[in-house]
């Protein structure tokens, strides 16, 4: 399940906004801050 969080919208499903971004991964969650001040949250 991919979530999606932005400012504007708040919390949305999400299927391909992966294309740039920095990935940092947890231990279960890879957050994924995109350069449009997005945040992802793959779970």
């Amino acid at each position: 399940m991919i979530l999606l969080s932005d400012r504007d919208s708040g919390w949305r499903q999400a299927a391909s906004h992966l294309s740039e971004g920095i990935h940092i991964e947890f231990d279960e969650i890879e957050v994924v801050f995109l350069f449009s001040n997005t945040i992802i949250y793959v779970l």
